[in-house]
């Protein structure tokens, strides 16, 4: 049930009158400040204004999802025209938010749809619920869902793209790069000449093509004499 189910949208003239001493009350009961201005006062939230209710009607309202009932048509005139103690410091308009906010909660469409009374103010049945209401219930119920639906999906979508642009990881200022790590790392080898490295024995281990032709004797001489030679020295 939303504001404008409650039949009787148009008060009464004793419901003006109340109305309209409570809100001189309140106005007389407004504290100044020192320009002699009425300070502002802080609003009520409507979470608040429906506890109030259920704690001045706990046979009609229920802060428990699983017990809200809905509403009998015409509740919120008969809540504004006789306002008890638990109400006190509330005003018209934020008995309205606090009615309106009430009636638009998901718990709330669903006890109007499975539920075949709706509840006074003492928690007695009312008038049944008809199948306008019911169908008004069900199509809100689907609504709420899609709107949740559609804010997880863009939280998601949200929380992907934020993940996609994470900052590299700074670079610790004694690491280099690998290019320049690998440059040097070959620069450091030392580069060994492939002619170098041969062993001179190679050529020393090759017979003198000058002794080949020669005979055994004559190799022996020329032995002889270079020992000779060699010895002399």
């Amino acid at each position: 049930m939303t504001a404008d189910e409650t039949p009787d949208a148009t008060p009464q003239p004793e419901q003006d009158e109340t109305r309209t001493e409570s809100t001189e009350a309140q106005a007389t009961d407004t504290p100044k400040t020192d320009g002699g201005q009425q300070a502002k006062k802080p609003r009520v939230h409507p979470r608040e204004a429906v506890k109030r209710f259920a704690a001045a009607w706990p046979e009609a309202f229920s802060e428990d999802p699983k017990q809200v009932k809905p509403l009998a048509i015409g509740i919120l005139q008969q809540i504004l025209a006789d306002r008890p103690a638990e109400l006190d410091g509330l005003n018209s308009r934020e008995i309205r938010t606090g009615m309106k906010f009430y009636t638009s909660r998901l718990s709330y469409h669903f006890a109007m749809k499975n539920a075949e009374h709706r509840v006074n103010l003492k928690g007695e049945p009312a008038e049944p619920v008809d199948d306008k209401a019911r169908a008004h219930a069900d199509e809100q119920i689907k609504a709420i869902h899609e709107a949740r639906d559609a804010k997880r999906a863009e939280q998601q979508g949200e929380d992907e793209s934020d993940e996609g642009k994470k900052p590299r990881k700074p670079r610790k200022a004694g690491n280099k790069p690998r290019k320049e790590r690998r440059s040097e790392g070959k620069s450091a080898k030392p580069r060994g000449d492939k002619r170098r490295s041969q062993p001179r024995r190679e050529k020393e281990a090759q017979p003198d093509p000058a002794l080949q032709n020669l005979s055994l004797e004559e190799k022996l001489d020329r032995l002889a004499q270079r020992f000779g030679k060699d010895g002399a020295k």
